[in-house]
């Protein structure tokens, strides 16, 4: 018996300034389990069941837990190119200790839908590339060895 994948794409990541800031208003225990998390969402075949929720009155923002305190916002972009799925795009935003303050999840939200739209209208595989290069997108070796060396994101 053999496993088939249940996608092919490549699930990558794409840290906001913001989020590099907000990261590291956090602890270091802290840090890696934000940074192992993510690191658990771009290895996995099925990205989009690491999301938590998508909070009331936001359309397209979305949270990933860690723990019971962590919570990390962003937005999953599942297979772009349109006609070359060849990538999922993991855009984060914030991370903190479930403070729900709805001003700043409305933010957020606008943040996910102007990710969404800018990575689902390129259309080409050389240009989702060139977005993801000229965004430092990160993919699960590279969170890994962050982790591995003790690195921040800065």
């Amino acid at each position: 018996m053999s496993s088939v994948p249940l996608n092919s794409e490549e699930t990558v990541a794409i840290f906001a300034d913001q989020f590099t800031k907000s990261l590291g208003g956090l602890d270091a225990t802290e840090q890696q389990r934000v940074l192992k998390k993510i690191c658990r969402v771009l290895e996995s075949d099925t990205p989009s069941r690491h999301i938590y929720e998508v909070p009331t009155g936001c359309d397209k923002l979305e949270i990933f837990r860690e723990g019971n305190i962590l919570r990390i916002y962003g937005k999953l972009v599942l297979g772009v190119p349109k006609d070359n799925k060849t990538y999922n795009i993991l855009h984060l935003f914030y991370v903190d200790k479930h403070k729900y303050r709805q001003r700043d999840l409305v933010r957020f939200d606008e943040l996910s839908e102007r990710a969404l739209k800018r990575a689902t209208v390129i259309s080409s595989l050389q240009r989702i590339e060139e977005y993801l290069e000229s965004n430092k997108a990160l993919d699960a070796d590279d969170v890994q060895h962050l982790l591995d060396e003790g690195h921040s994101l800065s």
